[in-house]
């Protein structure tokens, strides 16, 4: 028998630290629920899993699902604070639901990731029941094998400056084809990330391809850098500040060579977390930029207390522009005026003409991508790209 559950905190209410020691606390509370002969294993992150060898039979895996759902009904004491957490848990019995370690893994996490979208609890692998969520959780199983057996890739899409019109950075995007479905687009398996807990290993291993491939870019074009995309749910990870110290050292890449960008819902989801993670990110040089600006309900205002250099207009307001609509012009100036008073760099995508371009820097826009500079592509024919500009020839 093996099941899978994950357990997450609803807020970090004092920080980190403090995280770290509630999942002590439900750590110890679930070895205490279980016999000798019953293993129970931290997977990573929120995630916990137990195994049960002796008398797997379906009414004493309910009775010890039952008990580790139990863990939780006691809140946990952190630094005089009573913190209530929940539970979501996956069951997957043997032989019924797998013949092997890997079928029953992958059979416990779609159980429980059915449990979670649910609202929490237990739920019994069921191949019948709930086949579009089956189907699509089941395409989770296989991003954690994808980022396991290093079946990714990252694509980069140049940044300019518009002064110069030289490349300043490029942004990686995260790229999965599938065996049988072929090209995943990001917002289809990004979600199912979240929700899973499968974030933090899929953006670690984003961070280690982008600097990795960042290394040699830098040989070609010492002045060029890299925007990485995260998630907020990087920001809930205790050491994800010391984690990219220790990347970008094993990399040897230096810090104010990286941007690391997430939207303006995000940032806004919680500001006084983003604050203090955003600032120790500028203690390694790594700075903050805030993507989708405009899409959100906050503003720049909202804005100028976070540790942030750098706002991104979205290219919904870009298009708009492109199509004559004065609204989208009309925001685009104000938040290049608004970002420059308030000493941010703007930035513009999804730039599809040379008319927008131009506008773009008439209005004193920084920096700008889109298909009308170039489209995403792969490491090595970026790294053909800035040798060629290097060289002095046309792109």
């Amino acid at each position: 028998h093996a099941a899978g559950r994950q357990r997450r905190l609803h807020r970090p209410v004092r920080g980190h630290d403090q995280g770290d020691r509630v999942l002590r606390l439900i750590a110890n509370r679930l070895g205490d629920a279980m016999r000798s002969s019953d293993t129970v294993a931290r997977l990573g992150g929120d995630e916990f899993a137990v195994l049960l060898a002796d008398d797997p039979s379906p009414r004493r895996t309910r009775k010890v699902a039952d008990r580790v759902m139990q863990c939780f009904d006691e809140a946990f004491e952190v630094d005089g604070m009573s913190l209530q957490c929940g539970g979501s848990l996956g069951v997957a019995i043997h032989p019924e639901h797998g013949s092997t370690s890997a079928e029953l893994r992958k059979h416990a996490d779609i159980a429980m990731y059915v449990a979670k979208r649910r609202g929490g609890g237990v739920e019994v692998y069921d191949p019948i029941r709930d086949q579009p969520d089956t189907a699509r959780l089941a395409l989770v199983h296989e991003l954690r094998g994808a980022i396991e057996e290093d079946k990714l890739a990252v694509h980069y899409q140049p940044i300019i400056d518009l002064d110069t019109g030289s490349i300043e950075r490029v942004e990686a995007f995260l790229r999965w084809t599938h065996p049988d479905l072929g090209a995943i687009p990001p917002i289809d398996f990004i979600d199912l990330a979240e929700v899973s807990g499968l974030i933090r290993p899929l953006t670690g291993w984003v961070l280690d391809q982008a600097l990795n491939d960042l290394r040699r870019f830098r040989d070609i074009d010492t002045n060029i850098g890299v925007a990485i995309n995260i998630s907020a749910r990087n920001l809930y990870e205790p050491h994800f500040v010391d984690d990219l110290a220790g990347r970008l050292a094993e990399h040897a890449v230096a810090g104010r060579h990286v941007t690391l960008e997430l939207t303006e819902t995000q940032v806004m989801d919680d500001p006084i977390l983003a604050s203090d993670v955003l600032g120790r990110l500028g203690t390694l040089g790594v700075r903050s930029s805030v993507d989708d600006f405009g899409t959100g309900h906050s503003s720049l205002a909202n804005l100028q207390s976070l540790p942030v250099s750098e706002v991104k207009i979205d290219k919904s307001f870009v298009h708009g522009m492109a199509d004559g609509e004065h609204a989208a012009n009309a925001i685009v100036r104000s938040i290049v005026g608004l970002g420059h008073n308030l000493g941010m760099t703007v930035v513009a995508e999804g730039v599809e003409d040379a008319e927008t371009l131009e506008t773009l820097t008439l209005l004193g826009c920084d920096r700008a991508q889109g298909y009308q500079i170039d489209r995403p592509m792969p490491a090595h024919e970026l790294e053909r790209r800035l040798s060629t500009a290097r060289h002095g020839s046309p792109a």
